[in-house]
């Protein structure tokens, strides 16, 4: 063995792939030794009661199947089924893996992890959907390739037809082990060098890796010079032995074997330091996914040296990294002091702090800097969380028993605050964690349209970062000479330059840098940085990474990899990504585009929509091969893309408008999402968008069938009242207002659909239709009662600001019969 295979299995990157041999040393039920290829080969020929000539397995198989039919299935759960595991199985158990594939059909393996495991394993065939890695390595995905002797009815691999058919089709697995060839270390062991399906995923990995592959091992008791020259041009490297050796090795090499805690916290770094009693619980490390611990000893560094005359990356435009702020890059401007004031008064009851402002002006990289400067003072803990986390209470509860009793005062810091927020009302309401207090980033427009209802009353003043100040020009200038570009504003003046700034100040912190140190409009940066571009697959590539940065989210590379395979474009990716330096950034295995703002504008201003759609089309293929509905099998970071590209604004305004277009994506993937009522929802809506309210009811109902959940209710019964008062037939349209009434008053007690609440939507509708059919002065007596009973409500609402316009509309029209159209009656 070597250090390499030591490197990856210690931290997590090795996966094992095993072949026939592995099994070798398994018994069956009968306690015979199982049968290898050939063995089987002529086993089968023998019960088929044909000449055996030496011929492969795939044939005499082929074969068999032909002349016996259902009656090999008997065969094969005779010699496979309930086998007994080997002493090396039963050791490789003992050990935490990423991921486990075989090519074997046989249920040893199966059995030695059901014993020893401290995992929990999850097995797969190629065909079944796909489950993303666990990034605490608590779940072990274990994948038959070849199929399952407990599962033969959903097919086995072994004929050539067979191998054809599983070659020629998108079998999620397949494509998931093709991911998995690009980002780690593959063993292979006790597979043959010739075996149909090794040289298939072989042939494969050079495909996709060109020549910037990374190392693999295949252990095979003996290869000739010419197998291993061979093996060698793939980065693949023969180790004699078989899998006797390597448990042995580990055996020697390992006093204890590898835990998922140890993988854990190797991948999350700051888990060693929580306290080991909680520490161990079942999902416990699974809560810290995407929490940092803010101390300047464990936060992440950069894992490239960059040079002292380099220009950074966050003066191009890029979010900054930990190691920009451990190094003071940005400048720490005026309202860092504000900030640190306001929470020092904050209390139990007005526990969270907001920093709002426009996209673009610096929230992140002021909540990132305050964050550090707390974590300095010897009572206080902080965490820092960038991306949804999908147990927040859970993973709040246990920040608080990972801090001893000594720390008085703990700090969550949470960019992009919304996406929290109903988990943090919960958290709040029910008062179940003490010492926690939250600093939150939000863009100013959705914390007055959303978030603020939410958590006004758990909050204190908001710190507003709008324009910066002549001090902090100066602090800007002296840190984009060090760290910047400064081929234009060397030249200025010391005032021109301080002038050059504040004049662009009045825009946010981001563009004003842009523009400044380019001399040019940000407009003008972009679309010069887009042309640059030389390829549609290099901007398809950058489409992809860019509907995700406009949705605040973070490409996770498995996601990536499996879009690039829709496209046909995985094995360009390490290409793509040079040729796209300085737009997108690979950071810990994630991927984002500069900036929103930078994104937003490339897609609303510059891009052929057509090109926007092909990478919507292969991002949401890349979603599709989940169970429905895909969001209860997604992590909530991935959801926010999910949610995102696949919304109908989104796609209205990405897509320009193009209803041809739009409604063509949608139709492209009705198969692939049939089942999935978000998919449906959203198509509804699209329809609704271009004023066809049949085709829109027709959607939403399917959406209700599909996955029945509050807000597909609320939009099916919306729509519902959009056709009531459009109907002639005022028996059909009292039915649909009957229907759409029984839903809403259901769903009037438990939700609010994005500030929509059910009671208003049913008052507008029904005054709508009442007054199409029975006239002005039973319109205007039904608004009145719908416009009392808002009123009673408003009391328990906290005075909601979409509630209440709704009364005064009501009441406008009770009073004086005229009717203030509002176009945020509309569902999201």
């Amino acid at each position: 063995m070597n250090e390499d295979i030591k490197a990856a299995l210690t931290t997590g990157r090795l996966t094992l792939f095993l072949g026939a041999g592995a099994s070798k040393s398994c018994k069956s039920r009968t306690g015979v030794p199982l049968l290898d290829g050939g063995q089987l080969a002529e086993a089968l020929a023998t019960e088929a009661a044909l000449p055996y000539e030496q011929e492969s397995l795939s044939v005499v198989y082929s074969a068999a199947r032909s002349k016996l039919q259902s009656r090999l299935d008997n065969f094969l759960e005779s010699k496979f089924r309930h086998a007994r595991p080997s002493p090396e199985y039963l050791a490789l158990a003992e050990f935490a893996w990423r991921r486990i594939y075989t090519l074997n059909i046989d249920d040893a393996l199966d059995k030695a992890l059901a014993q020893r495991s401290k995992q929990n394993v999850e097995t797969f065939i190629a065909g079944d959907s796909i489950k993303n890695q666990d990034q605490v390595f608590e779940r072990l995905d274990y994948i038959k390739l070849n199929g399952s002797i407990d599962r033969l009815s959903d097919g086995i691999i072994f004929s050539s037809a067979e191998y054809a058919k599983a070659t020629g089709k998108a079998l999620p697995w397949y494509e998931q082990t093709a991911s998995d060839f690009v980002e780690n270390t593959f063993l292979f062991v006790g597979t043959k060098l010739d075996e149909p399906l090794l040289k298939f995923h072989i042939e494969r990995y050079k495909e996709i890796n060109g020549k910037k592959n990374g190392v693999s091992f295949v252990m095979t008791p003996n290869a000739s010079e010419i197998q291993r020259i061979d093996l060698a041009s793939y980065n693949i490297f023969h180790i004699s032995g078989t899998l006797l050796d390597f448990t042995n090795w580990l055996n020697s090499n390992f006093k204890k074997p590898i835990s998922a805690w140890d993988l854990a916290t190797e991948s999350i770094p700051q888990l060693a330091v929580l306290k080991s009693d909680a520490a161990k619980a079942p999902g416990y490390a699974a809560l810290f996914e995407n929490v940092t611990l803010v101390r300047p000893d464990f936060l992440p560094r950069e894992t490239t040296n960059v040079s002292d005359g380099q220009i950074r990356d966050f003066y191009k435009g890029f979010y900054p990294t930990w190691d920009d702020i451990l190094n003071q890059i940005p400048a720490e401007l005026d309202v860092l002091q504000a900030i640190l004031s306001a929470l020092d008064n904050l209390t139990q009851n007005a526990c969270i702090l907001p920093i709002i402002g426009p996209a673009g002006s610096g929230k992140s990289t002021a909540l990132m800097q305050v964050a550090l400067r707390l974590s300095v003072r010897p009572d206080q803990a902080v965490y820092h969380i960038a991306e949804p986390v999908d147990d927040l209470l859970g993973t709040l509860k246990a920040i608080e028993e990972a801090c001893t009793d000594n720390i008085k005062r703990i700090y969550v810091a949470i960019d992009n605050l919304d996406a929290f927020s109903d988990d943090l009302v919960v958290a709040l309401s029910h008062r179940q964690v003490s010492r926690i207090y939250f600093i939150g980033a939000e863009r100013e427009n959705v914390w007055a349209r959303k978030t603020k209802s939410k958590l006004r009353r758990f909050g204190a003043k908001e710190v507003v970062i709008s324009e910066f100040s002549h001090a902090d020009a100066i602090k800007l200038l002296e840190k984009i000479q060090e760290y910047g570009s400064w081929t234009r504003l060397g030249k200025l003046t010391p005032e021109a330059r301080i002038d050059e700034l504040m004049i662009r100040s009045r825009k946010q912190l981001l563009i004003a840098l842009w523009e400044a140190t380019a001399g040019i409009g940000y407009e003008k940066i972009i679309q010069k940085d887009y042309r640059s571009l030389q390829t549609d697959n290099d901007r398809i590539f950058m489409l992809i990474i860019g509907l995700a940065t406009v949705n605040r989210a973070f490409v996770p590379a498995e996601l990536l990899n499996r879009t690039l395979i829709q496209l046909g474009l995985l094995r360009q990716a390490p290409s793509l990504l040079e040729n796209l330096a300085g737009i997108v950034r690979a950071e810990n295995g994630k991927y984002s585009v500069r900036h929103p703002i930078y994104a937003r504008y490339l897609m609303d201003k510059i891009v052929d929509p057509i090109l926007t759609e092909r990478a919507v089309k292969a991002l949401l293929g890349a979603f599709s091969i989940y169970p429905a509905p895909v969001i209860q099998h997604i992590s909530k970071k991935e959801a926010r893309i999910y949610k995102g590209i696949i919304n109908h604004n989104f796609l209205r305004n990405v897509l320009h408008g193009k209803k041809k277009v739009i409604l063509g994506l949608y139709q492209s993937l009705e198969k692939k999402f049939e089942r999935d009522g978000m998919f449906w929802l959203q198509y509804g809506l699209c329809y609704r968008d271009f004023g066809e309210d049949d085709a829109a009811l027709e959607k939403l109902r399917v959406a209700c069938e599909a996955y029945r959940m509050p807000h597909t209710e609320h939009a099916f019964a919306q729509q519902l009242l959009i056709i009531a008062p459009k109907l002639d037939d005022e028996i059909i349209a009292f039915e649909y207002l009957s229907e759409a009434r029984a839903i809403l008053l259901r769903l009037d007690s438990s939700i609010d659909s994005d500030d929509i609440f059910p009671i208003c939507t049913l008052a507008e509708g029904e005054v709508r239709v009442v007054h199409r059919f029975h006239g002005d002065g039973e319109a205007r007596m039904k608004a009145a009662e719908y416009a009392k009973e808002l009123r009673a409500r408003l009391r328990q609402t906290d005075g909601d600001q979409y509630m209440n316009t709704m009364r005064q509309r009501l009441t406008s029209f009770a009073s004086s019969g005229k009717w203030v159209e509002n176009s945020a009656n509309s569902e999201n």
